[in-house]
């Protein structure tokens, strides 16, 4: 009985903790998010708000123009398949010798 008091206690002390420091690891991920959809007014305010009201796409709409993501994405893309093709043929090569060589 006291065994399996204590695997219990064990156990809702573990999951609890680790609720505790998935919340605290995530709650900035969320503010960010959040935060990226309040109009520039609702930021500041004192006391904050956990949700955006009212729900605007303006922060998003203003970056989009000012910084010409048309191109950054552009660019990404370009440099993710050139990593791509580079990298591919130089793996492959790699795992074949690695697989034919003899370890002793």
């Amino acid at each position: 009985m006291r065994r399996k008091l204590y695997r219990f206690v064990k156990s809702t002390a573990f999951h609890v903790l680790a609720i505790v420091i998935t919340i605290v690891i995530l709650f900035p991920v969320y503010w960010m998010v959040v935060t990226s959809f309040k109009e520039r007014s609702a930021i500041f305010t004192i006391p904050p708000t956990f949700w955006p009201r009212p729900f605007s796409f303006e922060g998003y709409r203003r970056v989009w123009s000012a910084l010409n993501f048309n191109r950054l994405f552009y660019n990404t893309f370009v440099s993710s398949i050139a990593t791509v093709v580079l990298s591919m043929p130089i793996s492959i090569l790699a795992g074949y010798s690695l697989a034919r060589l003899r370890f002793k």
